[in-house]
């Protein structure tokens, strides 16, 4: 049967766009030998099977799954009335390292290295009535990173018009008084088309006109008052094409790096921050949703940080958003910034794929200060020459925020690329603190948890202490980011009354429970 899907590219605000979640009840067939077809979870034998929620993770979601790794199927039966004219995406918000796609039958569409996002058109393979979704994942590892498996981001059916605006953002420019931005429109009349942008609340907008490929750049004049963590201050953004209105709430900010140091709205000022790992307040598992966000948000708050530093991958949207609103500078990380496996299927344009669905996402975003290209050590077979690649894409995708990596040495041909570099400590206790540190170069300093390796919070305590008293010896350090938020669930972590199966480098326990070190930071924090 000719497939009738076709892969797609993100489309940009999903909050702000009419469709069906899909969340919810899933049917749920480990494949541990690889034996199932697309046959046999289409024809509804397996209908009666595992329930799986998603979003979730299967290795969390029953005691026998959680050493789980490999292959599994999802099936999810819904229904849905098409509507002539308009045009319908199938959207993962965050899956399996890999995954296939098919509705009703046709597919697969899919990827490999994630985890990420997959957008899908079905427009043609929709039936009226009931429709069947099956999703193929595999989180079978490659490396010593344990990654549960499962759709760990909310799943949901997207519906546009026929020509629809696809991705369209908006930026304060340095000067503090002038608004750029751009939007691409999709379709068979993309061309020439009319598009208005509005801010009502400063009562400015302008009218668009599409070019031959459907995009159109922004530029209007406008003072809107700075997005700070003092006062996250959100306005209203309204797209409207023949009709139809695209919602959005953007803040607006200004960065620079001026003398080593990072200047918000023109104002120096220093990163506080923690790093976080994709990881469930309350449970074990990934983040997902608002009330997730939320309790993260309160939590950095409360121990009195102002930055997050989001480690590993692709972040959960309703994080960011909850950072926009709660006042929280963020840097998201994408670590995809390593050696190429061949035998993984892994190729350097699935790395810029990765990287530009993270940066097309989430560029409206004013809680988003930095993007950081995570990067193996360099060696003599020079397995990172693509990383200037990689820095390029990240600029010309996003010029409005600051880039950094880790460094090997004051000479790393990377140094010019960055706004700030990133300098970790060792993880020998025998020589901690030390911190890797160029003069004249602009650094983030981050501990990652190393404070931990003694395995008590009484050491966590004592070397966290130490470290931060280090850091404050540094004229060209801009900040500091400090261990991880929480302590994950890991099936390689297993050390008897130290790990228990988990990764304790957390300031708070598997359960959300604060440690003395979560104690202890909130109050250095207070009196910085």
């Amino acid at each position: 049967m000719p497939s009738l899907l076709l892969p797609s590219p993100p489309l940009s605000n999903v909050a702000g766009r009419q469709g069906l979640s899909l969340d919810g009840q899933w049917v749920f067939v480990p494949d541990p030998e690889s034996v199932l077809a697309i046959s046999d979870l289409n024809n509804g034998t397996f209908d009666s099977s595992n329930k799986f929620s998603v979003p979730g993770d299967w290795n969390y979601q029953r005691p026998e799954w959680f050493h789980y790794e490999g292959p599994a199927w999802f099936s999810k039966v819904f229904s849905y009335d098409p509507v002539v004219g308009r045009r319908v995406f199938a959207y993962l918000a965050g899956a399996d390292k890999s995954v296939e796609f098919w509705c009703n039958g046709h597919g697969p569409i899919g990827y490999v290295n994630g985890p990420g996002a997959l957008w899908v058109e079905i427009t043609d393979a929709l039936s009226e009535g009931l429709n069947r979704i099956v999703i193929r994942g595999d989180n079978k590892q490659t490396s010593v990173r344990s990654s549960p498996g499962g759709l760990y981001r909310s799943v949901s059916i997207v519906d546009v018009a026929q020509t629809f605006i696809r991705d369209s953002w908006v930026q304060l420019e340095p000067n503090g008084c002038e608004l750029v931005g751009e939007l691409v429109v999709d379709g068979p009349e993309a061309a020439n088309r009319t598009v208005t942008v509005r801010i009502p609340e400063l009562g400015v907008g302008s009218r668009l006109i599409t070019d031959s490929y459907g995009q159109a750049a922004v530029r209007i004049d406008g003072w809107p008052d700075v997005w700070s963590p003092e006062d996250p201050r959100l306005y209203r953004v309204e797209w409207e094409l023949a009709g139809e209105l695209l919602v959005d709430d953007v803040g607006f900010r200004v960065l620079s790096i001026v003398d080593g140091q990072i200047l918000l709205n023109g104002e120096l000022i220093k990163l506080k921050g923690v790093a976080i790992e994709d990881c469930a307040p309350k449970s074990s598992g990934r983040a997902s949703g608002s009330a997730d966000s939320a309790s993260i948000v309160n939590w950095v708050r409360e121990l009195g940080c102002n930055f997050i530093d989001l480690l590993a991958g692709q972040p959960d949207e309703a994080l960011i958003r909850a950072c926009d609103r709660g006042g929280v500078l963020v840097s998201c990380e994408n670590d995809l910034g390593r050696k190429f496996d061949a035998s993984d299927g892994w190729s350097y344009s699935d790395t810029v794929e990765r990287l530009e669905e993270l940066v097309v996402r989430d560029r409206s975003r004013a809680s988003i200060i930095s993007w950081n290209i995570a990067r193996t050590p360099l060696s003599d077979d020079g397995d990172d020459v693509w990383m200037p690649g990689l820095l390029d894409t990240v600029r010309h995708l996003d010029p409005h925020r600051l880039l950094s990596a880790n460094v090997s040495s004051a000479t790393d041909e990377l140094i010019p690329m960055l706004d700030f570099c990133r300098s970790v400590i060792t993880t020998d206790t025998t020589t901690f603190p030390r911190l890797f540190v160029f003069e004249g170069t602009p650094a983030l300093l981050g501990s990652r948890g190393a404070e931990t390796i003694l395995g008590t919070e009484e050491s966590q305590t004592a070397l966290l202490r130490s470290f931060l008293e280090l850091e404050s010896e540094f004229q060209s350090s801009v900040g500091v980011t400090i261990g991880i938020l929480k302590d994950l669930a890991s099936k390689r972590h297993l050390r008897p009354g130290l790990e228990d199966g988990y990764d304790r480098r957390g300031l708070l326990s598997e359960d959300g429970v604060p440690k003395d070190s979560y104690r202890w930071l909130s109050s250095y924090n207070d009196r910085h």
